[in-house]
């Protein structure tokens, strides 16, 4: 049984300390949300809600807001370059990868390792705004918004229309 030596009123309950945060929500508790927080920002341009999309975008590190840089903004849709090799590369201390066995990285004489390129996979990334958050709606490889509006007439072309390649 759980008991409190008050009443918990507004505050947020945390049950385990580091994963399992809930805040008062009418006469019950919800969970909150990892990246939002107990209380989402209403911009959805907010960091928060741009951290989320990057991670759902399945990039190889934690570290997002560095794998990241928003093109643009508007509440509706989102425009970011998302750089797949970070963290592809050895630290400069020598040590592989988390996952990298270091047999395979080693030199033998008849292989040598294939020299790291970290900037070399930009991505262009076009994202909707939905119900449930921003939605990935296509890669793009191309400056400015042809492919884009190809895709996506709706999209406002001041948004991308300045835009260099990624």
């Amino acid at each position: 049984m759980l008991t409190a030596s008050r009443p918990i009123g507004d505050r947020i309950l945390s049950l385990d300390g580091v994963h399992s945060v809930w805040v008062a929500d009418g006469e019950s508790y919800r969970p909150c949300e990892k990246y939002l927080g107990c209380h989402p920002p209403e911009d959805h341009c907010a960091a928060e809600w741009i951290d989320k999309a990057t991670f759902m975008s399945d990039v190889p590190i934690k570290r997002l807001r560095s794998v990241r840089k928003v093109r643009a903004c508007d509440g509706r849709w989102l425009i970011l370059d998302i750089n797949r090799n970070v963290g592809v590369c050895p630290p400069a201390e020598g040590e592989l990868p988390r996952g990298i066995p270091p047999s395979s990285a080693a030199p033998t004489p008849t292989r040598t390792p294939i020299p790291c390129q970290p900037g070399s996979r930009i991505q262009r990334t076009l994202y909707r705004w939905t119900a449930e958050g921003w939605q990935h709606a296509l890669i793009v490889a191309e400056g400015g918004c042809r492919q884009m509006q190809a895709a996506e007439p709706d999209l406002p072309i001041g948004l991308c229309d300045q835009l260099p390649p990624p």
